[in-house]
């Protein structure tokens, strides 16, 4: 029979399951505690979710469900796939130059003569007449400007279209030499049209004394091909300049002569063959153009409507209506030192001055 306990260890006994009892709420508790602070931060925030009702909109889901990323194995989609077309610039054409090759101005003095003249500028005979639009029999008069290139060779007028290459495979001449004498950028093709540019190494179509008679340099025959280079033997034009007659600096017969005999404004600003007066008027300020008017002077580029190598220059007495032709008074057309009248058409390598 076991002893009663006595009040003492009972109260001792009482304690302790009621520490123990204690301890297991608070462990209970704090589990519960953990549960519903878990609970709390998995849900979405309340105050989002009721926004939307607040302001009358659908409310959004409760439990949003979102997919989470997957890693991918498959290779990345390039530009090429896309059909992408890389942004181009556009082409921009490159603008003409203007050549400028040195071209001196010489007033004839007393006693001067072309094969003179010629040697003190370093160049043949035939270069010198030849810019200038003269034949081997023209007598050079006192005063009369002459164009006096750089090196020997001829000197064309450009045309709409012409391109450095292009000019040099036509007259088979070095490309190099063409860009340097004419002081030209290679990298602009296009060149300006009515400009002067110098042709260096290529033969003049002209002789020295030549043994048809009548046409002196500049007449209405198609261009000439260039004539071979005077020989050793041919005769040297020593006949000195002459006084001339009147204050016109052409020679007398020539269409140049008469189209300064018309306009003597013009006539006295410009030098060189008739080819050449086109850019020659520009040099001078004087106005230029591609429409005719009564008045002005009309300037043909070699072989255009039946002018010579040389070109050709007219003087217009009438314009049509609406300008689709004029008329002109010439001379050295067809015949050398007589004046006659045509009818002629505005176009390609057709200019006026003004």
């Amino acid at each position: 029979m076991a002893e009663p306990r006595s009040s003492a260890s009972s109260l001792c006994w009482l304690r302790n399951a009621t520490s123990n009892r204690q301890v297991v709420h608070a462990c209970v508790l704090g589990m519960a505690v953990g549960v519903l602070a878990f609970g709390a931060l998995s849900r979405p925030s309340q105050s989002v979710s009721t926004l939307p009702r607040m302001f009358g909109a659908p409310a959004a889901a409760p439990h949003a469900i979102v997919a989470h990323a997957i890693p991918s194995t498959q290779p990345s989609v390039t530009l090429a796939a896309l059909h992408i077309d890389a942004p181009t610039t556009p082409t921009v054409p490159l603008p003409p130059q203007k050549p400028a090759p040195e071209l001196k101005s010489y007033a004839v003095q007393n006693g001067d003569n072309p094969y003179n003249l010629a040697q003190s500028f370093g160049i043949t005979e035939e270069t010198l007449l030849a810019a200038n639009g003269l034949g081997g029999d023209t007598v050079l008069q006192i005063g009369q400007k002459l164009l006096v290139p750089s090196v020997n060779g001829i000197v064309v007028t450009t045309q709409p279209g012409d391109t450095i290459k292009g000019i040099a495979n036509q007259w088979k001449i070095s490309l190099a030499k063409l860009v340097s004498i004419n002081k030209l950028d290679p990298a602009l093709p296009g060149l300006i049209p009515g400009e002067a540019l110098l042709l260096p190494g290529v033969t003049p179509p002209v002789q020295i004394y030549p043994v048809t008679t009548g046409n002196s340099g500049d007449t209405g025959a198609a261009p000439a091909t260039a004539a071979p280079a005077r020989q050793v033997a041919a005769p040297i034009d020593l006949r000195p300049a002459v006084q001339r007659s009147s204050g016109n600096n052409f020679p007398w017969g020539q269409c140049t002569y008469w189209a300064a005999q018309a306009r003597p404004d013009i006539g006295s600003r410009v030098i060189g063959n008739a080819a050449s007066w086109l850019y020659s008027a520009r040099a001078s300020g004087l106005p230029t153009g591609t429409v005719p008017r009564v008045g002005s002077i009309v300037v043909y580029q070699p072989g255009v409507q039946g002018a010579a190598w040389v070109g050709h220059v007219a003087y217009v007495t009438s314009v049509a209506p609406g300008g689709g032709s004029f008329t002109v008074s010439e001379m050295n057309f067809p015949y050398w030192g007589r004046v006659t009248y045509r009818t002629s058409y505005p176009g390609w390598g057709v200019n006026f001055i003004y």
